[in-house]
């Protein structure tokens, strides 16, 4: 704990200074007294993607080693929490054009994860989540792009779609996810008052996965 807590720090230290880490401390505290987290779930079909589309990434199955090779900052600075993510089956897929990676996405088995403590049911198909381009790629249309290419590769695994929530005011992902054929499908709110939590969920045929 003390580990992860002192890694953290340096983290958000090296990323945005002091400033950062004093936003981070009250967006904390905030949270679990008066807070409502708000996540959008879209749906993706695997099934009749475009080729030409899907074609454009190159995509490989990331191992630990091969995520601190290239650089993947939580890899680097959180290296249990990856491992325990991996050896929990999460599948790191790695998107490459010209063999320089672009984007990264991770996938689960028949269920959605938000966060640690909160997932929503996949049956059939597979959670996305905890996707990240690569800084000098950003802007690219690779998040989209990306998705393109998982669909025929999932289809052929026999996964019927995909499953991704994004954060309500991440308008950019938004565009993204709905530029890459996603279809809304509802919502989730994460409410607290006063250290009580309450979880609402809106929309048809959602439920919450319990591991």
């Amino acid at each position: 704990m003390i580990k992860t807590l002192s890694r953290s720090v340096a983290y958000n230290l090296a990323e945005g200074g002091i400033s950062q880490i004093g936003r981070k401390v009250l967006a904390r505290i905030r949270s679990w007294i008066f807070s409502d987290d708000v996540w959008l779930i879209y749906r993706l079909s695997t099934f009749g993607q475009c080729e030409s589309r899907s074609g454009l990434l190159e995509q490989r199955s990331m191992s630990f080693a091969d995520l601190q090779r290239w650089g993947y900052f939580k890899a680097l600075a959180f290296p249990e929490a990856i491992k325990a993510r991996l050896q929990r089956g999460t599948v790191c897929h790695g998107f490459f054009v010209d063999d320089d990676l672009v984007h990264i996405n991770w996938t689960t088995h028949e269920y959605l994860e938000i966060d640690t403590t909160l997932m929503v049911s996949a049956p059939g198909g597979v959670g996305s989540f905890d996707t990240y381009t690569i800084p000098r790629h950003r802007r690219k249309g690779y998040q989209s792009t990306a998705l393109m290419t998982l669909q025929p590769l999932l289809a052929a695994q026999g996964k019927t779609h995909i499953l991704t929530a994004i954060e309500a005011d991440h308008a950019i992902s938004i565009k993204g996810i709905s530029n890459g054929g996603g279809q809304f499908v509802g919502s989730i709110t994460r409410r607290v008052r006063l250290g009580k939590i309450s979880i609402i969920i809106e929309g048809d045929g959602l439920v919450l996965y319990d591991r």
